[in-house]
C-alpha cells in the first residue's frame, strides 16, 4: 500500500507540476503535504492521550498510523521505503517530487504530534540518492 500511495503521490504531483508550472505547482504541493502532516499528527495526538500516552516523539511509534515494518533501516547504512522504490522508479522528477513529501510530512507531523519536536530536513534521502535516510535539525523554511 505505500508503494501505490507512493505513486499517487507522484502523479498528483507531476500534474500539479505540469498544470501550473514548477514553482507553482511545487508551492500547492507542499501546502496539500503539510496539511496532511499536521491533519495525522494531530490524529496520532488525539490517540495517544486516549491511551494515557504522553504525546512525546518517544511514544510516537506506539500510535503510528502505518506499521512498523513498512518503513525501516534493515542496516545502518540501508533505509527500507516503498515510497522511495516507486519514485525512483519515475526518475528524476519522481525523486524531486518523493523529496518534497518527506522533507514536508516527515517533520510537520512528528510537530504537530508533539509540538516540542523539532521541525528539520534530510541530509540524506533515497531521493537524494542516498542508501539510507537522515535528517538534521535546521530553521525551518517553507
Amino acid at each position: 500500500m505505500a508503494y501505490l500511495f507512493g505513486l499517487l503521490h507522484y502523479h498528483y504531483a507531476r500534474t500539479l507540476v505540469k498544470e501550473l508550472g514548477e514553482k507553482k505547482g511545487e508551492d500547492l504541493i507542499r501546502k496539500a503535504i503539510k496539511a496532511f502532516a499536521i491533519d495525522r499528527g494531530q490524529r496520532m495526538r488525539r490517540k495517544a492521550l486516549a491511551l494515557g500516552l504522553k504525546p512525546a516523539i518517544t511514544n510516537l511509534k506506539e500510535v503510528n498510523d502505518l506499521p512498523s515494518y513498512t518503513f525501516s533501516r534493515e542496516e545502518k547504512e540501508k533505509t527500507i521505503c516503498p515510497l522511495a522504490d516507486a519514485w525512483q522508479e519515475k526518475g528524476e522528477l519522481g525523486q524531486v517530487l518523493g523529496l518534497i513529501y518527506c522533507n514536508i510530512n516527515d517533520p510537520w507531523k512528528n510537530k504537530s504530534f508533539d509540538e516540542k519536536a523539532d521541525l528539520w530536513r534530510y541530509i540524506k534521502n533515497r531521493n537524494l540518492g542516498d542508501s539510507f535516510c537522515d535528517a538534521v535539525n535546521v530553521e525551518y523554511l517553507e
